[in-house]
């Protein structure tokens, strides 16, 4: 469980080392991509950075050239009212995941309230999950034991 996008990152770079990630108010892997480490992509911070599944999932794919494993599952956390990485990033993190594990085009199953009131749950399978949290800003609480729950740990 991570608080930033680090993990979608390391996910797509090391996915040999990680079985599974849950991430919090984050972004795509390559989408805060910028000229140095430090480097504030506001785009990116703002939802304006758009591509299709295949186009996110090749921008992973990419941090581990010729990797023919497994990824880790993903599951996202993102408040509907987060002021510094807007809402659509989650839509974006779903988009790409969902295409690395080949699982974009799964019916989801959705629940409301889920994990608590003013969450919706959504799954795609097993591999890839997101949970909205209803007029949450950035500081959108960690549910830890739901994160271990939803991989089976």
């Amino acid at each position: 469980t991570r608080r930033s996008s680090d993990l979608n990152v390391m996910a797509a770079t090391y996915p040999h080392l990680f079985a599974a990630g849950s991430a919090y108010a984050g972004v795509s892997a390559g989408c805060a991509a910028g000229p140095q480490v430090d480097y504030w992509n506001a785009d990116c911070a703002q939802g304006k950075i758009i591509k299709t599944g295949a186009e996110w999932a090749a921008i992973a794919r990419d941090m581990y050239p010729g990797y023919t494993g497994p990824y880790p599952r993903m599951q996202f956390w993102h408040g509907t009212v987060d002021g510094i990485l807007n809402y659509q990033n989650l839509h974006e993190e779903v988009k790409q995941w969902t295409t690395v594990w080949g699982v974009a085009d799964v019916q989801p199953v959705t629940s409301t309230d889920s994990p608590e009131a003013g969450y919706t749950r959504v799954n795609y399978g097993d591999k890839v999950g997101s949970v909205s949290a209803d007029n949450i800003n950035h500081d959108i609480p960690v549910h830890e034991e739901e994160s271990l729950k939803w991989f089976g740990i």
